[in-house]
């Protein structure tokens, strides 16, 4: 014996305009212990359940209006994501400009070490060309030491030392 004041969530979501997943989501465990029963595989709804969700769904339905109405008197969403990219556009520039510093500090950090190297190595040959001259006037060869030492060496051996 069917009670006609009984209905299916189906019939319920067809009345209110709403799918069967959003009547089941209004439904919690207290709700169905007082107002659901069950007939084989199909859950019914006594008439006073049918009008809690009633005013459940149409409370619902009012969050959701509000929401809207905020979105439309604020921003637009398309204003909301122009001030974003806007944002990220600076993030960006910002960031590229920090890039160029320090790809600009590297290249004068790798000029200086250049630089010094060669200083070095010049250093270094001339530390060469030193021992062996001191080897050949350890070795009483004074004439042969005074011919090898070129204007060149001296010059830049003046000048290093003089700007010290």
């Amino acid at each position: 014996m069917v009670n006609l004041s009984l209905k299916t969530i189906r019939q319920i979501a067809e009345e209110q305009s709403v799918s069967k997943q959003t009547i089941r989501k209004q439904m919690d465990d207290e709700f169905r212990q007082l107002y659901v029963s069950k007939e084989g595989n199909k859950l019914l709804v006594s008439e006073l359940g049918e009008k809690v969700l009633t005013a459940r769904l149409s409370s619902s339905g009012d969050d959701a209006k509000k929401r809207n109405s905020k979105m439309q008197t604020g921003k637009s969403p398309v204003d909301v994501f122009h001030e974003q990219l806007a944002i990220k556009d600076q993030q960006i520039s910002n960031l590229l400009k920090a890039l160029n510093q320090s790809q600009q500090l590297q290249a004068q950090t790798q000029e200086r070490l250049d630089s010094t190297n060669e200083q070095l190595q010049k250093l270094l040959k001339i530390a060469s060309e030193e021992r062996k001259l001191k080897t050949q006037i350890a070795n009483g060869d004074k004439g042969t030491v005074t011919q090898q030492v070129s204007d060149e060496h001296k010059k830049w051996l003046a000048r290093f030392f003089s700007s010290k």
